[in-house]
């Protein structure tokens, strides 16, 4: 555990980065993600290793791969912005979960919550030590496709909440 903390260290010194905070922990289903509020990235070690044997790449390079993905976020200059318009839609939605523009919330949130995932990407892209470039790519493509597939999963289970939140107002009504 140690290597990882280290290795995150150096990465935050050599892009001076003290801001950011590392935390370690087994509650969550992610091998890393940063938290915008507290300025944090969470590691989870075990699903970290898992996620680099499932790629066949070293433990350390997957690591600095992932963490420099989690950076990506915290120096994308869009998150901000990406994060006040999905609270304001998940407001709207709490508010009128009925409204006719619940489609175009959802579909909002969604390319947000890509748009935040390709830049950190990117970012990470455009930092990563040349020898680890190719393996980023794939990891960035195979990553962006999960993704994508999440996020409509995730439209399509707020969508069956409200479905059956409007039966059971229709019920009630009847």
């Amino acid at each position: 555990m140690s290597e990882i903390l280290n290795l995150c260290d150096d990465i935050l010194s050599k892009y001076d980065m003290k801001n950011i905070d590392i935390s370690m922990t087994d509650k969550d289903n992610y091998a890393m993600y940063y938290n915008i509020d507290t300025s944090e990235i969470f590691i989870n070690v075990e699903i970290l290793k898992q996620e680099s044997m499932s790629f066949l790449i070293p433990f350390l390079d997957y690591a600095q791969i992932i963490f420099l993905h989690e950076l990506g976020h915290a120096l994308d200059n869009d998150l901000q912005k990406i994060h006040k318009d999905n609270k304001e839609c998940f407001d709207e939605l709490r508010i009128n979960p009925f409204a006719d523009n619940t489609d175009d919330l959802l579909l909002r949130i969604k390319n947000n919550n890509i748009k935040a995932e390709i830049n950190a990407w990117n970012i990470a892209e455009s930092i990563i030590d040349k020898r680890l470039k190719r393996v980023c790519r794939q990891i960035k493509n195979k990553s962006l496709k999960t993704d994508e597939e999440i996020q409509l999963l995730q439209m399509e289970k707020i969508k069956l909440k409200i479905e059956i939140a409007q039966n059971k107002v229709q019920e009630m009504n009847e």
